[in-house]
């Protein structure tokens, strides 16, 4: 009996700590892929033919990057804890 319930509250604090991990992996993504869009311009056709550069929308990188930020930060802290 004990033997059943150890494995259920290991198993338990395994996957609360994957989910930990798993937040603080898509907000430090988050953060990265936006910050990383906002410097670098994309090429984009124009209506000549030629090729354009275009500029990710700074307010939505911007929003994703606190969002981001805010993960990262809160599950970290929820690993420190």
């Amino acid at each position: 009996m004990l033997d059943t319930i150890a494995a259920v509250v290991l198993a338990e604090s395994f996957y609360v700590s994957v989910m930990k991990e798993l937040v603080v992996a898509f907000g430090a993504a988050l953060v990265v892929g936006n910050v990383l869009a906002m410097i670098r311009k994309q090429p984009a056709d124009g209506e000549d033919g030629t090729t354009t550069l275009v500029r990710a929308p700074v307010w939505r990188s911007v929003l994703f990057v606190l969002m981001g930020l805010v993960m990262v930060i809160w599950g970290l802290a929820s690993i420190l804890r």
